[in-house]
């Protein structure tokens, strides 16, 4: 079972969006007041700046952590590859907007894609998605956000999320619960995270480790980038 919350802080983590240094200060306020221990900001690359990210550290809310994300769209390997390259090593984590059945099978090949975002668009992920994502340790994004201003078939919606979980549940892998939220209105207190995730099949339990889940992965992608961890499970010990 998860610790409780009345007796030990539950250490959680959402996503958000940067929109601008206000708007991301009064998101990362919210999130500490709605009991999150810390947020990734992502950035498109339209807007990723590290002059920004340096920006952030100093309006950083007191006892809170602060990771920087990168989404990227990409439309083929070589593509998908480049952009890895690039950035893998000036970011905490990287996510790829999937949605469409060829990026996400590319994503989930890639050790070094940490996350695949909006996989409830097009039809959702195939068994062979989510056991390459298990394998790479790819975490499958559920964005209560998309829920929330679905402007499609809500129960469409619905069935492909329960269909995702399923398959993720099945071979191993990983889930991360967000809000995806790009202003103030577009944030949740935790527990409407998880009473809203329970709609598509996510227990109580496994909601909280996927609020928690994020954080790891920022872990081992530090020990790789300080050299630290050679590949999975072998780690220099100084």
């Amino acid at each position: 079972m998860i610790e409780k919350e009345s007796k030990h802080k539950i250490r959680i983590y959402d996503c958000i969006f940067y929109n601008s240094i206000s708007s991301t200060y009064e998101m990362l306020r919210l999130l500490k007041r709605y009991g999150f221990s810390g947020a990734v900001v992502f950035f498109d690359e339209e807007n990723f700046d590290k002059d920004i990210i340096r920006e952030l550290t100093f309006i950083t809310p007191k006892n809170f952590d602060v990771f920087h994300g990168l989404e990227i769209r990409v439309e083929s390997l070589s593509n998908l590859k480049r952009k890895i390259s690039d950035y893998r090593d000036k970011i905490d984590i990287i996510a790829v907007n999937g949605g469409d059945d060829k990026i996400n099978r590319m994503a989930s090949k890639e050790r070094y894609i940490d996350i695949i975002r909006n996989t409830d668009q097009g039809k959702g992920i195939d068994h062979i998605t989510a056991r390459f994502a298990a394998e790479n340790d790819v975490m499958i994004d559920f964005c209560i956000g998309n829920l929330i201003y679905n402007k499609r078939s809500l129960p469409a919606m619905l069935g492909k999320m329960r269909k995702n979980l399923m398959l993720v549940k099945k071979y191993g892998g990983m889930t991360i619960l967000s809000s995806g939220g790009r202003d103030k209105f577009g944030v949740r207190p935790y527990r409407q995270i998880l009473a809203l995730s329970r709609f598509f099949g996510m227990e109580r339990d496994d909601g909280l480790r996927s609020l928690r889940a994020i954080c790891n992965i920022i872990k081992k992608n530090k020990k790789y980038r300080d050299g630290r961890l050679v590949s999975e499970g072998i780690e220099i010990i100084s």
